[in-house]
């Protein structure tokens, strides 16, 4: 089995989400579903990076704690 995780921005919300690409199909988590429309686009790392605050998803990306 061949998983790649990749970066994937909500076209409505802007969200970015990380996923797993299982194949030709991207597996989501059903906490962070894509948006309504179900349209996104892949991202690099940089995209993450030169995110605003809040852009990214809290369960993909959970805050670090102290």
């Amino acid at each position: 089995m061949n998983l790649e995780i990749v970066l994937t921005r909500d076209r409505s919300s802007g969200r970015i989400h990380k996923r797993v690409r299982e194949g030709n199909r991207l597996l989501v988590d059903e906490r962070c579903n894509l948006d309504a429309a179900g349209a996104f686009d892949e991202v690099t790392e940089a995209a993450l990076e030169d995110a605003d605050v809040g852009q990214a998803c809290e369960f993909c990306f959970p805050p670090a704690t102290d």
